[in-house]
């Protein structure tokens, strides 16, 4: 990972400290808000069976537009695809879309993201089920801090799982999948400013 994205995160991270009670409740209440809005959108588009990022069906695949529904594998979908999903969005916007369509179909009951039922040595490790489909995530420290010997995977990266029927489709060890700028920025604000900052 490059120094100036950790600086970057750790400024992020002096700004949010610097904050006032009102202003953090100001801006709890905008992001609450926002999400809110987003989810009635994705909720009206699921309904209809479309995708609410890219409004085409969920069922469609076109390799001109990547998009995270591709991850509900349509026909079409290989698992080399999945580059182009990574290319075009970061960690949290991946994994939160996943967790929406989670509990579409049973709410709270289909994601597991739990420290204590993990290895204890992630960062990040969740695993999420949809229908008859596991997509699982994983990024062990040294995934996060880029391994310096390796050609392919010096940058910040995570990995990714995906299990079709039971039966391996996408493994852990397939891709080393790059954090976004933004990731990063959370990521080191998370760390940085954990009795303050919560995914949610």
């Amino acid at each position: 990972m490059s120094d100036e994205l950790r600086r970057k995160g750790q400024r992020f991270a002096k700004f949010l400290s610097e904050l006032t009670g009102e202003q953090i409740a100001e801006g709890n209440k905008a992001n609450f808000e926002s999400a809110q809005n987003q989810f009635e959108r994705f909720k009206n588009d699921y309904n209809q069976g479309r995708c609410y990022l890219c409004h085409k069906e969920l069922k469609s695949f076109s390799k001109r537009t990547p998009c995270i529904h591709w991850l509900l594998k349509p026909k079409g979908f290989k698992k080399k695809d999945l580059l182009a999903i990574a290319d075009n969005y970061g960690y949290f916007q991946i994994q939160s879309l996943l967790r929406w369509y989670a509990n579409e179909e049973s709410f709270g009951k289909n994601i597991n993201s739990l420290k204590e039922e993990g290895s204890g040595n992630k960062l990040f490790e969740v695993t999420i089920k949809y229908k008859n489909i596991e997509w699982s995530f994983s990024c062990a420290k040294s995934d996060y801090m880029g391994h310096e010997k390796s050609q392919h995977s010096k940058h910040a990266h995570y990995h990714f799982q995906m299990r079709v029927d039971n039966r391996p489709y996408i493994n852990f060890n397939d891709f080393h999948l790059p954090f976004s700028e933004m990731d990063i920025l959370h990521i080191e604000t998370m760390h940085s400013q954990s009795a303050r900052v919560k995914q949610r």
